[in-house]
Order: C-alpha cells, then structure tokens, then sequence
C-alpha cells in the first residue's frame, strides 16, 4: 500500500469534514421543504392567502390540470393539451381566468 503523507492526509480529512457538512445542510433543508410542504397542504387555504397577501414579486408558479372528458376532447389532437395548465401564480385569487 502505497504510503499517504501528512499533506495529503489533511486534505483528505480537510475534504471529508467539507463534504459530511455540506451533505447535513442539505439534509437539513430537505427536511424543511418537507415540513413546510405538508404544513401547507394540511392548511392550503391559509397558505393561499399568505401566498395572495404578499404581492406578485413573490408569486409561486404550479401546473394543474384539468381534464375533465370536455376538455380532454376539445384539446385533440393529443400533442395539443388545453387542460394542463403551467406557469401558473399559487396564490387563490390568481385561478379565474383558467
């Protein structure tokens, strides 16, 4: 086994303790969005009325779909989809014109 010398064996460890931190932070905020994600859709009307209050420099973009069998025969041909609708604000108020 070839020998490491003590540079590089800082450098391993200086990488390794970098990597490890990196890896719990992103845990971390995994968990968050998780929390935050179910928080919210437990108590979506809430959510929509934070998401409406704060004004459209802070909008949040969904894509929803609705497909009922009307919409679904007046959007043939199928590479044609009127009923899914993308880019479109969160927020409660921001669904009348679908």
């Amino acid at each position: 086994m070839a020998q490491v010398d003590d540079d590089k064996k800082r450098l391993i460890l200086s990488r390794t303790i970098s990597t490890l931190q990196s890896l719990l932070i992103f845990a971390t905020e995994v968990k968050i969005q998780k929390y935050l994600s179910l928080k919210n859709a437990m108590n979506f009307r809430d959510f929509e009325a934070e998401i409406a209050a704060k004004g459209d420099d802070s909008s949040i973009k969904g894509t929803g779909v609705l497909a009922t069998r009307s919409e679904i025969e007046k959007s043939l041909p199928r590479y044609k989809q009127d009923f899914l609708h993308d880019d479109v604000d969160v927020g409660a108020m921001n669904w009348e014109h679908i």
